[in-house]
C-alpha cells in the first residue's frame, strides 16, 4: 500500500521562464518592396500643338527591356509591363503642328495633334531595366525651305518615376529628362530626300533599382542600335 519510492514534489531542475535567447526585433536585412516604375515619352512642355516651337511632324516610340529577349512596347504586352497612350487605341509618341494661317479650320482640327506613351513596369526591384527610344522618319522633310518648319528639332522627352517612392529617377548628373540630340543644321533627310545618316533620332537609358525601389539612371547612349523606320512611303 506504500509506493516503493517517494513522489517528486519539486522539479529536479527549474523551468525555463524566458526564451533561451532574446527575440530579434530588427530584421537581419531590409525587406524587399514591390517596385513600380512609370515611364512617359511625350511633350510635357506643350499642352497644345500650337505651343510647339516649330511646324512639322515628329514621331518616336519607346521599348522597355529587361534582358535581350524580354521586352515590352505598344504592340507587345507582358505581365510585368502595361502600355497606355493618351490617344486610346493608338501607338507611338507623336506631335503634328501645321501653320494655322495657311490651312483651313477643318484640316487644323484633324492635323494638329499631340499624343504620348506611358508604360507601367512592375517588379523592377533589384533589376536593371533598359529604355530604348526610336525615331520614326516621315517619307520626306516637309518644307525645309521655311525657317518655321524644323520638325527635326521637336524631340519628345522621356521621364521615369518610381511610383513606389514618388521620386523621379535621375542620372549621375541630376538629369531626369532625356531626349535624342537635336541640331538645327542636321535635318531628318538629305537634300536628295533620303534618310539622313547623321540624324541621331534614337537614344537609350538604363535604370537600376534596389530592394527599396530607390532607382538611378545611367548609361545614356544616342545609339541603342542603328535601326530606324519610315512611317509613310510616297
Amino acid at each position: 500500500s506504500t509506493p516503493t519510492s517517494s513522489l517528486t514534489s519539486i522539479p529536479t531542475s527549474n523551468p525555463t521562464t524566458s526564451p533561451s535567447s532574446g527575440p530579434t526585433s530588427v530584421p537581419s536585412s531590409s525587406p524587399t518592396i514591390a517596385c513600380v516604375l512609370k515611364a512617359e515619352l511625350g511633350f510635357p512642355d506643350w499642352e497644345d500643338p500650337d505651343e510647339a516651337d516649330y511646324f512639322g511632324y515628329h514621331t518616336n516610340y519607346l521599348e522597355v527591356w529587361y534582358n535581350a529577349t524580354n521586352y515590352c512596347d505598344a504592340w507587345t504586352s507582358k505581365p510585368w509591363c502595361t502600355y497606355e497612350n493618351s490617344n486610346p487605341g493608338s501607338a507611338m509618341s507623336y506631335v503634328s503642328n501645321i501653320d494655322d494661317y495657311y490651312w483651313p479650320e477643318e484640316l487644323l482640327a484633324e492635323c494638329d495633334h499631340i499624343q504620348e506613351e506611358q508604360f507601367t513596369i512592375r517588379n523592377a526591384q533589384n533589376k536593371t531595366t533598359n529604355f530604348n527610344v526610336y525615331h520614326v522618319f516621315e517619307a520626306k522633310d516637309y518644307y525645309p525651305e521655311y525657317e518655321t518648319w524644323n520638325d527635326h528639332m521637336m524631340a519628345p522627352i522621356l521621364t521615369i518615376t518610381s511610383e513606389s517612392t514618388g521620386e523621379k529617377v535621375s542620372d549621375e548628373n541630376g538629369n531626369d529628362r532625356w531626349h535624342h540630340p537635336v541640331d538645327k543644321d542636321i535635318r531628318t533627310h538629305t537634300e536628295e530626300g533620303e534618310v539622313n545618316p547623321e540624324y541621331q533620332g534614337n537614344f537609350g537609358i538604363s535604370v537600376t533599382c534596389d530592394n527599396k525601389c530607390e532607382c538611378s539612371a545611367h548609361g545614356y547612349t544616342t545609339e541603342p542600335d542603328n535601326y530606324y523606320y519610315v512611317l509613310y512611303e510616297e
